[in-house]
């Protein structure tokens, strides 16, 4: 089985990471600061 095979069984058209990858990841939106986060904080 060809890799292009394995990832087609899972209904991916083309190779995902030629398209998401961490040098294009959009970081907005990834980190929601809870109310109590400065009791996290203090922690560390």
């Amino acid at each position: 089985m060809t890799f292009e095979e394995y990832y087609r069984k899972f209904d991916l058209e083309e190779y995902p990471f030629s398209i998401y990858n961490s040098e294009q990841e959009n970081k907005e939106g990834l980190f929601i600061k809870p109310s109590n986060y400065s009791l996290l904080e203090k922690c560390f």
